[in-house]
């Protein structure tokens, strides 16, 4: 798929949308691929493509990296989450007294 830049049928395209503060948000999250197969229109004086194309990779990199880490960091909190029930549902007729009153 390709995406251009501007484009407000692209939004739609690919599950976004305007929110109050007029910053693109996207539903199901911005990925990788969309950053690299971004394009715009050339314009007279703009920015140079090669450029463009290197720092989109290197955003669309960084992306990724920072995707794969939310996953790995979900994983982990499920783990501890489901050993913290299994440890509840272990203790759960385990009474502690309370300290004697002096």
């Amino acid at each position: 798929m390709v995406v251009e830049v501007g484009d407000p049928a692209a939004l739609s395209e690919i599950g976004g949308d305007e929110g109050r503060s007029g910053v693109y948000l996207a539903r199901t999250g911005l990925r990788p691929y969309q950053i690299r197969h971004a394009v715009s229109d050339r314009r007279w004086g703009g920015f140079a493509p090669e450029q463009v194309h290197a720092y989109l990779n290197r955003v669309a990199a960084e992306l990724d990296r920072l995707h794969r880490e939310v996953v790995a960091t979900t994983e982990q909190a499920d783990r501890i989450r489901d050993g913290l029930r299994q440890w509840q549902t272990r203790h759960a007729g385990c009474r502690v007294d309370q300290a004697p009153r002096r």
